[in-house]
């Protein structure tokens, strides 16, 4: 498999390959993506267990995605490394989107919660010192 080719999959809702769309360059421009050099496989039909594709070759493809060059890099991206801004964006951008942001909605949450559980775990360690230490001063 060659590294510095772009590779876009098309999956039916079964997870099926209906086709790939392998580009040499790609670029994007706004709302559209930007493929040069553009081999297509797409599926025909399968018979027997085997499976079909045809192969069309294209100089350049122009694709009208509502992803942008952020969202695909934050996906990738662990959200425990990302700041609260960008958790934000992303979770505002992916949510009319059929992409899932469990993983980024749950490291929010977990930066939120992190300082209150911080403050309640020192709070109920300050409550038992002070009943240990009163405890102390009556035996």
């Amino acid at each position: 498999m060659d590294y510095n080719n772009n590779y876009i999959y098309e999956l039916s809702k079964d997870l099926e390959l209906l086709n790939l769309t392998i580009a040499k360059k790609r670029q994007f421009i706004h709302n559209n993506l930007a493929l040069n050099e553009v081999t297509i496989l797409n599926k025909l039909l399968e018979n027997n267990h085997k499976k079909y594709f045809s192969k069309d070759v294209l100089d350049y493809l122009e694709i009208t995605t509502s992803l942008n060059y952020k969202t695909i890099i934050y996906s990738i991206l662990n959200p425990d490394h990302m700041s609260m801004k960008i958790l934000v964006n992303y979770i505002n951008n992916t949510k009319n989107s059929k992409i899932d942001a469990y993983k980024q909605k749950t490291a929010f949450y977990r930066k939120i919660f992190s300082p209150i559980n911080f403050f309640i775990m020192i709070s109920i360690a300050i409550h038992l010192v002070i009943i240990q230490s009163r405890e102390d001063k009556f035996r």
